[in-house]
């Protein structure tokens, strides 16, 4: 396993990646999750994204990283359904936590919708806690904050 940014080659396995993990979502929350909407090319242009391969050197997971001058905020976490339960999105919730630390920040956030539980669920076991609740864009979000230690 590796993570590394993603280039253009990479660019339709990542759209598989983030519709295995999120397909099943659209039928609970009624129209697609917004990381289904997202314009990948895009993301790999501004060089925010990363994939994780595995030892195939397959794509199996997608992380997209947005840092402003006030936050450092993973957009996207996703892995691809047949890879699920691999350790993989816990290997990429450290390594976007690495690279805040060493970016100088102290809070990493991220936000799930309402509906996805078991993402909120998931993210309180890694230390996540919910800062506030929101309607953005016409999806219900849960946004969550962690604290990191620098260095």
């Amino acid at each position: 396993m590796s993570i590394r940014k993603a280039c253009q080659s990479d660019f339709k396995d990542i759209v598989l990646c983030v519709n295995s993990s999120y397909f099943h979502y659209i039928e609970r929350i009624g129209k697609k999750p917004a990381p289904m909407l997202t314009n990948y090319e895009q993301c790999i242009n501004e060089q925010i994204i990363y994939v994780v391969v595995d030892d195939n050197s397959d794509v199996v997971g997608v992380l997209v990283l947005v840092e402003s001058k006030r936050k450092f905020f993973i957009e996207n976490i996703a892995i691809h359904q047949k890879a699920q339960g691999n350790g993989y999105g816990k290997s990429l919730l450290k390594f976007a936590e690495s690279e805040a630390s060493t970016r100088g920040f102290k809070y990493i956030e991220l936000y799930t919708h309402e509906k996805m539980i078991e993402n909120i669920s998931l993210y309180q076991h890694f230390g996540y806690c919910i800062s506030k609740r929101v309607v953005e864009n016409g999806f219900s979000r849960v946004y969550m904050k962690k604290c990191i230690l620098n260095g």
